[in-house]
């Protein structure tokens, strides 16, 4: 049975934006003030994005600080400093973040 929720208030813009996805979105964009539940059917779960700018408004500039670290090798830094490691890239990079703790099994 699908979950709908009616009322979507008119706007008169033609550039609405929906995000279609799996139920895992219920827990990304749920909480999300930007982003308005629709519909429900099975595993699939679709939101409209009523703010576009909120997320742009509520990023912090400025690179963030690490406070601490334990169990690494490299520069915790880099965990904030805003680059993103290429796709592709070598896992133990001097642009990543390795951890030395192993996890049990």
């Amino acid at each position: 049975m699908a979950d709908v929720r009616p009322g979507l208030p008119a706007h008169g813009r033609e550039d609405v934006r929906v995000v279609l996805g799996d139920l895992s979105l219920d827990g990304a964009l749920g909480p999300r003030p930007d982003h308005r539940f629709v519909a429900r059917s099975g595993d699939t779960t679709v939101y409209v994005v009523t703010d576009p700018e909120w997320l742009g408004r509520h990023l912090r500039r400025g690179p963030g600080r690490v406070v601490a670290a334990a169990g690494t090798r490299g520069d915790p830094s880099v965990t904030v400093d805003g680059v993103v490691p290429a796709e592709g890239a070598v896992w133990d990079a001097e642009g990543s973040l390795v951890s030395s703790r192993r996890t049990p099994s």
